[in-house]
């Protein structure tokens, strides 16, 4: 199965749409980076409307770059430079979400209620709430010394 398929299969599995994970894949390893949109639909197959919304995500989303030469208007797409790090900081913010839920949660618990639940849920992301950002941080500074 090539690529851009495990791609789409991954974002379907995680309930982001197949069609839109072709897309992605395919911004990773086109030749040249930069795309225009109609490209990006002849090489995944996609209609304009499934190429459109997935770029207008991707793009609200810091994960793809949206650009147009100078006096033009055709509109170039590619990956973002720090996408990578970008889906991370979000993932980080989703952790911090699941840690206040949870703290949520157990406040409105009755007293002698059984919280194992709650309590699991939140020891888990308070966990990787605490480590990720050391984790980007870490991340941010090997790429400084390599570039």
């Amino acid at each position: 199965m090539s690529f851009t398929a495990q791609m789409a299969q991954f974002f379907d599995e995680m309930g982001q749409g197949s069609m839109t994970g072709r897309i992605f894949g395919h911004l990773l390893i086109c030749q040249p980076a930069k795309q225009r949109a109609k490209a990006i639909q002849q090489a995944t197959g996609a209609s304009a409307g499934a190429v459109h919304g997935a770029l207008k995500t991707f793009v609200a989303a810091g994960l793809v770059n949206r650009n147009s030469e100078a006096g033009s208007k055709t509109m170039w797409y590619e990956i973002a430079d720090d996408a990578f790090l970008t889906m991370l900081t979000a993932r980080l913010a989703m952790i911090k979400k699941l840690v206040q839920l949870a703290d949520l949660g157990l406040a409105e618990m009755p007293s002698g209620a059984d919280t194992q639940r709650l309590e699991a849920m939140r020891s888990c992301y308070a966990h990787f709430e605490q480590r990720f950002p050391a984790m980007i941080a870490e991340f941010k500074a090997q790429k400084e010394r390599h570039e």
